[in-house]
């Protein structure tokens, strides 16, 4: 194999997944490098679908190397994913898989340098390195002299390799005296059976059975020889018409109209003047690399590594960089959270995430306060010892299983833990025994239980590829919720542990930090509007503008004027009362919005930036629930910062600009009035009317090319 890479895009990280928008960056190198016409190839493959091929020449300014940066082509099949409504939903636009096969071309025609005498055979230096091997076929052309006298050899002859530039003709006995200032070397392949095909049109061609991995292609063309059976396909050029490779062999036919049989044991030569063609030297097919409709700045892409979003731990992170993770929140609010999907972690290590939780807390709704009877330990699944207790009353229908409850004790003040199962017993002496998750500790005095926490678990099933999960009550829509029940909830990832059962589930491995929110609605008499924009990591972020905002309409209006007068036999010259001289027939209105924050930090001031930049901004009517697309028209954003000013605690007001994306549809205006079926169309001061056939006729708007408004009765307008 003469292609070796160089560098690749994800080296040095554990999961191969980078930002598209930074480039996809690829450097390869080859042996063959300094060969005529030579060019590297990359075929880029989207989806396991080939998207684009690329040819460079080598980079003069890199050691020659191919250096392909194909960021831009796969950047074409990434957009984005808009799930703003969705409680869960896969984000297919957002991210990709991805490889690329590399190959080269270079020319076949070689020139000679010099020759010499190899035990009687001629032998040829070239001009640079060439890729044949020993048995390989080649055509001599443009040597002259020795023997040849004034005629040119054009003969084939296979050869044997010499170092990188050398040859030795086995079919050409050597010659001294010769001319080789015109000569060079067409490259082939031994033919080792002669066959027939026949096309669509059922002409019978020839067919020639060469060696597997043809360097030969579909369209080349080529001289072939039969030295004994038939020289009418000699100094022929014909064409590949179609080339079919087996482990073992390469069939390739082509234009060459078929003559009589050759027998099998009769061998022949095919040579072209058309470039190598090797494909597929080396791919990257098995490396499962992705990327994401993302972006790093230049200070951060050096060392970006995806890593921190990989939902492995408490600490893998959802795809934002919001500053905190605990927010108000009200029942009116939309919201998604963005997160890679299994297969972008499952492809590169061991672990990924089973489920989405969505983990909501209320108060109990009833109170229960109640003195330990007894406690001991109890085996879950044969591994892990529990803590069982005991109280008198019978509060089943009162417990679920995932609560919360606070356990006093004697030595190591309140403990909290959850509810794993729970019983009742009328069998003396009668009670409910509560089993909670936490490690049984028999130097402790358990002495009170106490029901803390009503708490629902909703799981949801983490997605194969990138998705967004559903963070605002809106898109939740869970009962618990929606009632006001509910006055907190938590979003996090789990993993299974083999043997706890999803009843269970909190007893998974947590692989994701941890979103709180609390449900507190702000006040404000001011209409709220949330904004939506592409973040840098390829999801949406959220943020509500619930302070002053002003919308102004801008309207910009066409107008023409139009003389008023008419004549009518019965009227005269007159015109009616309610006929309009300045007339808009066109209107374009469209709406902008300022809006404003409350006081923010500084680290919120670097978060809302990118909603200034970002291409992809929407805002939604928390009143009306519907989206709109917008652009940001602010060409200037200040970047304050607080330590530059003076004032680390400092607060911030941030506002603004939105312009819609869809003008306002206004009627068009200055229609006229028709002109009966069968009645006469004007048609101007010097032309005589015609008839009208195809019944009521509106002019329009047409000028008659002399930008002079046309109406009836010959009466005129022009444009303002």
């Amino acid at each position: 194999m003469s292609i070796t890479v160089k560098n690749l895009p994800y080296d040095g990280l554990t999961a191969k997944i980078n930002p598209v928008y930074n480039g996809l960056g690829f450097v390869v190198d080859s042996n063959y490098k300094t060969l005529n016409n030579y060019k590297y190839i990359a075929e880029i493959f989207v989806e396991g679908n080939k998207v684009g091929e690329l040819r460079h020449n080598p980079d003069i300014s890199n050691n020659n190397y191919g250096i392909f940066d194909i960021g831009r082509v796969v950047e074409s099949y990434l957009s984005y994913d808009l799930n703003w409504d969705k409680n869960i939903a896969l984000a297919k636009k957002s991210m990709v898989e991805y490889y690329v096969r590399f190959g080269e071309e270079f020319g076949r025609v070689l020139g000679i340098k010099s020759y010499s005498n190899s035990s009687g055979k001629l032998r040829l230096t070239m001009n640079s390195q060439h890729p044949l091997n020993t048995g390989d076929v080649i055509l001599v052309q443009g040597i002259s002299g020795g023997i040849y006298g004034g005629k040119l050899i054009n003969q084939y002859t296979t050869v044997t390799k010499i170092g990188s530039t050398g040859l030795i003709c086995n079919d050409i006995d050597y010659q001294t005296g010769l001319d080789i200032s015109g000569g060079y070397i067409l490259s082939g392949e031994y033919v080792n059976q002669w066959l027939d095909w026949t096309d669509t049109n059922g002409v019978k061609k020839v067919r020639l059975k060469v060696k597997a991995n043809s360097s030969l292609k579909e369209s080349d063309l080529v001289y072939i020889e039969q030295p004994i059976y038939n020289n009418s396909y000699r100094n022929v050029e014909w064409v590949i018409e179609r080339k079919t490779s087996t482990s073992t062999y390469t069939y390739l036919d082509i234009s060459c109209p078929f003559g009589v049989a050759v027998p099998s044991f009769l061998k022949g030569y095919v040579v072209s003047r058309d470039n190598y063609l090797y494909l597929n030297q080396f791919s990257t097919q098995n490396h499962k690399s992705k990327t994401f409709n993302g972006v790093e700045q230049y200070e951060n892409w050096l060392d970006w590594n995806p890593d921190q979003y990989l939902l492995t731990s408490t600490s893998g992170k959802f795809l934002t960089k919001r500053p905190d993770r605990s927010l108000d929140i009200c029942l009116d609010e939309w919201m998604t959270l963005s997160m890679f999907g299994r297969r972008e972690m499952t492809d590169f290590i061991l672990e990924a995430p089973e489920r989405v939780v969505v983990e909501t807390w209320q108060d109990p709704a009833t109170a229960i306060s109640e003195t330990i009877n007894e406690y001991d330990t109890v085996d879950i699944n044969g591994k892990l010892n529990r803590l069982s207790v005991k109280i008198t009353p019978d509060i089943t229908s009162d417990i679920f299983t995932g609560d919360y409850v606070d356990i006093t004790t004697d030595s190591v003040g309140t403990i909290r833990a959850r509810v794993i199962s729970f019983s009742y017993s009328a069998l003396f002496p009668a009670g409910t025994t509560v089993i909670l998750d936490y490690d049984f500790d028999p130097l402790v005095d358990y002495q009170t239980f106490t029901l803390a926490i009503h708490a629902i678990n909703n799981t949801y099933t983490a997605q194969n590829t990138r998705f967004d999960m559903g963070a605002g009550p809106k898109n939740l829509n869970l009962p618990e919720i929606n009632n006001g029940s509910a006055y907190k909830y938590f979003i996090y990832t789990v993993s299974v542990i083999s043997g706890v059962s999803q009843a269970h589930f909190w007893r998974w491995t947590t692989v994701s930090e941890t979103w709180t929110f609390n449900i507190k609605c702000s006040c404000s008499k001011f209409k709220k509007w949330t904004v939506v924009w592409l973040n840098e990591l390829g999801g949406f972020d959220y943020y509500n503008f619930d302070k002053r905002n002003d919308k102004v309409r801008t309207i910009e209006r066409n107008q023409f004027r139009r003389h008023l007068k008419s004549y009518s036999t019965a009227n005269g010259y007159k015109y009616t009362l309610g006929d309009r001289g300045r007339t808009t027939y066109n209107t374009q209105s469209k709406d902008q919005i300022v809006l404003r924050t409350g006081f923010i930090n500084q680290e919120y001031i670097d978060w809302l930036q990118w909603a200034f930049e970002s291409p992809e901004v929407y805002i939604i009517d928390n009143e009306t629930n519907k989206i709109y697309p917008v652009n940001c028209i602010d060409s200037d954003v200040e970047l304050l910062n607080k330590v530059n000013m003076g004032a680390k605690g400092s607060l911030y007001i941030y506002e603004i600009t939105l312009e819609m994306a869809n003008n306002r549809v206004v009627q068009r205006g200055g229609s006229l009035p028709t002109i009966p079926t069968g009645s006469t169309r004007p048609t101007g001061p010097t032309e005589p009317a015609t008839p009208n056939p195809n019944g009521p006729f509106n002019p329009g708007w047409n000028t008659g090319n002399n930008g002079v408004w046309q109406t009836f009765n010959d009466i005129r307008g022009s444009y303002e």
